[in-house]
């Protein structure tokens, strides 16, 4: 059974969330906690790193192409099961260092026609492969096709299969360019993981939605914009119950349209909930799934029921490992069940989140 988040389990996260003793700074590295959890999803195997794009002809409505068609290429080569992608939050967090090829390009914008030329080389600069293609842009569906296609000519060079299923999903989650350039705008923003900018982000999203409703593509934005911006707001110890409730009713929405394609790695398919615990959300985003234990640990622990409270939050924090108020709230409750090793563990773990913890001492 499905029930809103507007609850008294809100009313009792709020008072647990802002009378515990926690630190007012937060200093947490979301950025590598994010592409940390992004490369251990990601198979094992041989591993390429994707280079911004140079916007050559230097229009700059073009600029958001440099990141855009970085990353959709970075999905399309994702759909390979063998083949370990690194691309610009990967970058931006310092773990882009160690890999066997690396892909770099430039684009043209003339004549009605955007033409990219792509290099994959070896870590010692030697050329593997060149890649380019044209198409007419912007508003055509060429856009994904092309891009697809360059993705199956690296795959083949570098000796690795693809899953035409997944590939698919992604060349078919819009036919709109002007749709999937608010939603690259939009992913750009929220992969710098920063509560000032996740109003801009919702915003580029809701873009994407408006420039195709049909497409996943916005609903998929919304929805992890929402739950990350909700998770960030609980560490800052500000009202997060209303984000999530926004994120639980565009999960909702999105249901309503086909699978998504999988671009964004919060949104996977239905997982097993690891015990028999009535959960308040859809098990299709880990970050709500895992609020919702959250919630239910914070109620058995007001009653005292340590054990319970206990067990939840740590399938909470099985599914939200980035969650450093979660991980102090399991120090305390296992201190109540004299587990005093688990405890200290649990408050390591919260450290080694967020630092600034330990200014206000345990």
């Amino acid at each position: 059974m499905q029930r809103p988040f507007i609850s008294g389990l809100i009313v009792i996260a709020l008072l647990f969330v802002s009378t515990v003793t926690l630190a007012q700074a937060v200093c947490i590295d979301w950025k590598k906690l994010a592409a940390i959890r992004d490369i251990e999803h990601q198979p094992a195997g041989k591993t390429i790193f994707i280079a911004k794009l140079t916007n050559q002809t230097g229009i700059p409505e073009d600029d958001w192409l440099e990141q855009g068609l970085r990353e959709l290429l970075a999905d399309y080569l994702k759909t390979s099961a063998n083949l370990r992608i690194l691309s610009g939050l990967a970058e931006e967090a310092g773990l882009a260092e160690k890999y066997q090829y690396s892909v770099s390009g430039l684009f043209q914008h003339a004549a009605g026609f955007l033409r990219v030329f792509l290099e994959v080389n070896d870590p010692q600069g030697n050329l593997q492969k060149q890649v380019s293609f044209a198409f007419p842009y912007p508003n055509h569906k060429a856009f994904f096709e092309k891009t697809e296609e360059a993705a199956r000519e690296i795959q083949t060079a570098v000796g690795v299969s693809r899953n035409t299923e997944a590939s698919a999903a992604i060349r078919e989650a819009t036919s709109a360019t002007k749709c999937y350039e608010n939603y690259a705008k939009g992913r750009a923003l929220l992969e710098r993981y920063e509560l000032a900018t996740m109003n801009q982000t919702i915003k580029y999203f809701e873009g994407a939605k408006k420039e195709d409703y049909r497409s996943i593509l916005g609903y998929q934005g919304l929805v992890s914009a929402k739950t990350w911006k909700g998770l960030m707001q609980k560490q800052e110890r500000q009202p997060f119950a209303a984000t999530f409730q926004d994120a639980e009713q565009g999960l909702q929405e999105m249901a309503k349209l086909v699978k998504p394609a999988p671009l964004l790695p919060e949104i996977r398919k239905k997982p097993k909930p690891t015990d028999k615990v009535e959960l308040l959300v859809p098990l299709s985003d880990r970050i709500l799934q895992g609020h919702a234990l959250f919630l239910q640990s914070l109620t058995a622990a007001q009653k005292k029921e340590w054990a319970n409270a206990a067990r939840m939050m740590e399938q909470s924090l099985a599914l939200v490992p980035e969650d450093a108020i979660g991980w102090w709230h399991l120090a305390s409750m296992k201190e109540q069940l004299g587990k005093t090793s688990e405890a200290n563990k649990a408050r390591t773990k919260a450290l080694e989140i967020n630092p600034c913890l330990a200014k206000e001492g345990t």
